[in-house]
């Protein structure tokens, strides 16, 4: 194995959300507790000779998923797998998933035609856009 796709975070800032036997634990998750957690899978990777390719978090706004404190999280840690150098490349699957006419412009969410019948999970298209997402001489 040469390299590692790394995504992570959406369902810890959904599964606060609510409580259910399929969602526990489920505490609230700061961004920097999620970056805690993504650098310890990058130096998993680098420890083994495996390039990590940092997937951002994809859009919630609009879904069963979102909240003013995860939307605020999945910005933050966006921003720092984009900037940080962390990771030896970054897969933009928030930029790929996300609607291109949203009704409010400043607080886009999914693409519709992207999402499966729940609106936050890909369809077939929407694993195609992300999948056209990833630099393949990254990997």
């Amino acid at each position: 194995m040469r390299s590692v796709i790394i995504q992570g975070g959406l369902n810890d800032l959904g599964h606060p959300l609510w409580d259910n036997e399929c969602s526990r634990p489920n505490p609230v998750v700061t961004a920097a507790e999620l970056i805690k957690g993504l650098r310890n899978m990058i130096e998993a990777a680098h420890q083994r000779g495996i390039k990590a390719i940092g997937a951002t978090i994809t859009p919630i706004h609009g879904t069963y998923f979102y909240s003013p404190h995860g939307e605020s999280v999945r910005e933050e840690v966006n921003t720092w797998i984009r900037s940080s150098g962390a990771f030896d490349a970054v897969a933009g699957f928030d930029r790929a998933l996300v609607d291109p006419h949203p009704a409010d412009p400043q607080r886009p969410g999914p693409n519709p035609a992207l999402t499966s019948e729940d609106g936050v999970h890909p369809n077939d298209a929407g694993y195609q856009a992300m999948a056209d997402a990833i630099d393949l001489a990254a990997l």
